[in-house]
């Protein structure tokens, strides 16, 4: 069993220090406008495990005032201590996840194989705050037993990185992930008072009471959103003179029992008008950052009624993203490099930067469909020759 987690978190000029009876912190660094906030990680939730959103987590939120140009990115690493008898060395198991906040999710994955300070991402720096969540966990598949009894410490901290020192010439180029696949149309809805013709336009008639269309998902307590357009014939009773249309999502767990997502509700909704005869594209909603560990399923329901449309509603081009079980994932790669990026590439597998000397995929358009689940390493090359790889783990293709 893993014991004892210490989180720090600092920049440049201020290094403070997260005590485990504090549960939260807020740092600055030389210029006094760049801000660290963390929450402390609870050592008792670091366990073996094959889903790392059991394993241990904090967040981090980083920002700077719009005034200040000293700093462009910050590095977030983890420092293993020298008295650890874990054998992460031999038996790599200690794996690292850190991803952004909702619906600017990108991910970066690695494995903790020395002691000492191991760099987990380099992240740009900007006036919007940004929130970081960090996750360690020993995965079970790997470590089979050799962690037991054995004990972990260390600690998280931020550096932030000066403009001058990011003009240096042999800095590595810094490489984003994000991975996501979508389920499109209305096909397996249950339907009253709707329909839905054979190009996948739901259509809620107007009934003096309500039409409704709803569907389970099976979101895995990722982050989700769905995307639509929405069209109406007539006037509403109480939106006049628009119509409109209302779309609701109710929270599960694992069984099936209603549960309270981490945005504080265990259903919420969205409603909005639309002009008559005249589709309105570009919808996009998310439950208000309706996901979390514990929400493992999910019911949407696009209705009708007198409080939001009582004309004919029409909603097209449906689509709900996120970590869905289907038969594709798509992941998109962007890379940033001060002298410029070079090369891209992917495999199947977990490698080291050796690998991708002779092998590997091109990557040419920014983005890879893969079809099979596990592990893919990316790597990235900068006209100086300095390279930078990052995995990222693929589990819910079904074929």
């Amino acid at each position: 069993m893993i014991i004892y987690f210490l989180l720090v978190t600092g920049s440049t000029y201020a290094y403070l220090y997260l005590e485990n009876k504090n549960s939260n912190i807020t740092g600055r660094g030389g210029c006094f406008v760049v801000d660290y906030q963390a929450t402390s990680i609870n050592a008792s939730n670091l366990v073996s495990t094959v889903n790392y959103q059991d394993g241990a987590s904090s967040v981090i939120t980083i920002s700077k005032n719009s005034s200040c140009n000293i700093y462009d990115y910050a590095n977030i690493y983890l420092h293993t201590n020298e008295n650890i008898t874990a054998p992460i060395t031999n038996i790599q198991a200690l794996r690292y996840k850190v991803t952004t906040d909702s619906g600017n999710y990108w991910e970066r994955n690695g494995v903790i194989t020395t002691k000492g300070d191991t760099l987990l991402a380099t992240v740009p720096i900007t006036s919007e705050k940004t929130i970081y969540h960090i996750y360690l966990w020993i995965d079970s598949s790997v470590s089979l037993g050799h962690y037991d009894n054995t004990s972990y410490s260390g600690y998280l901290y931020a550096t932030s990185i000066q403009s001058s020192s990011v003009n240096d010439d042999s800095v590595p180029p810094i490489l984003f992930l994000k991975k996501s696949t979508y389920v499109e149309g209305f096909r397996n809805w249950t339907l009253s008072n709707a329909t839905v013709s054979e190009d996948n336009i739901l259509t809620l008639a107007p009934t003096g009471t309500s039409g409704y269309a709803d569907s389970f998902y099976d979101v895995d307590g990722e982050y989700w959103y769905v995307t639509f357009d929405g069209y109406t014939t007539s006037v509403s009773t109480s939106n006049s003179p628009y119509g409109g249309f209302m779309i609701d999502v109710v929270y599960f767990d694992i069984n099936y029992n209603k549960t309270v997502a981490p945005n504080g509700y265990d259903s919420n909704g969205y409603s909005d008008a639309l002009k008559l005869n005249t589709w309105k594209n570009g919808f996009k909603w998310d439950g208000y950052s309706g996901y979390g560990k514990d929400v493992k399923y999910l019911k949407l329901k696009f209705s009708t009624g007198d409080n939001y449309s009582q004309p004919i509603t029409k909603i097209r081009n449906f689509k709900i993203y996120g970590q869905l079980k289907n038969n594709f994932y798509d992941i998109e790669v962007h890379a940033l490099d001060n002298v410029g990026v070079n090369l891209i590439k992917y495999a199947k597998g977990e490698f080291g930067k050796e690998y991708f000397d002779n092998q590997g995929t091109v990557v040419t358009d920014g983005k890879v469909r893969v079809v099979e689940n596990g592990y893919y390493t990316f790597y990235v090359s900068d006209k100086k020759g300095n390279v930078s790889i990052s995995t990222i783990l693929i589990k819910n293709i079904e074929k």
